[in-house]
């Protein structure tokens, strides 16, 4: 008899560290939850601050690198081929960056005003410019682009593959959100994080 009772005292104890590791269990799971979204949370913020950062910038894709080039003539020449009066005051920095390719470069440009930014990009986007409307021999396309921080372009990739995917019509970026459309119809879909890419189905 003190044999079984001491059975079921072991057995009784040894449920409640169970019980108790359960307890445990669940209350790391949900910490760590937890610190999970905060992360997120706060990856986002920084991501957003980034691109904040780069609210008055376009970046021109696409134009040939010459050695005693001038870029802000560059961007001016941009500006009289999308039929929009931009004086050199208008812009504040304006300098090239490597991209993946080793022979080709970026120009960024960042605006002193938000709305001479603007201008131009809204005016660039109706017109197809390429190399040959700038004295080049040949015809490729030049674009004229937001600047997006490397977080948005690598979701703004993303999200153009999953357009294609689930054969969308329209991913686009507008006032530096990357936005998507199903077809002409359809409502906005702003994708911020990889978990809204989830909304394109």
């Amino acid at each position: 008899m003190n044999n079984m009772n001491l059975t079921f005292e072991e057995l009784r104890k040894t449920k409640e560290e169970l019980d108790s590791l359960k307890k445990e269990h669940t209350a790391l799971k949900a910490e760590k939850e937890e610190l999970e979204r905060y992360v997120i949370h706060m990856e986002t913020e920084m991501t957003q601050l980034k691109q904040f950062t780069r609210k008055q910038n376009i970046e021109i894709k696409g134009m040939p690198q010459e050695p005693k080039e001038s870029l802000t003539e560059i961007v001016q020449a941009i500006a009289e081929k999308v039929e929009v009066q931009l004086e050199p005051s208008d812009i504040d920095v304006v300098h090239r960056v490597p991209t993946k390719e080793p022979t080709k470069t970026n120009i960024i440009v960042r605006f002193v005003s938000r709305s001479a930014r603007n201008k131009l990009l809204q005016a660039a986007k109706k017109k197809r410019l390429t190399t040959s409307d700038f004295g080049f021999a040949d015809d490729s396309p030049v674009y004229i682009n937001e600047h997006l921080c490397p977080e948005y372009k690598a979701l703004l990739g993303k999200a153009i593959a999953k357009k294609k995917e689930k054969k969308w019509k329209f991913v686009w970026v507008a006032e530096s959100k990357i936005l998507a459309r199903k077809t002409e119809n359809s409502s906005v879909v702003h994708i911020a994080t990889l978990a809204d890419l989830a909304k394109i189905v």
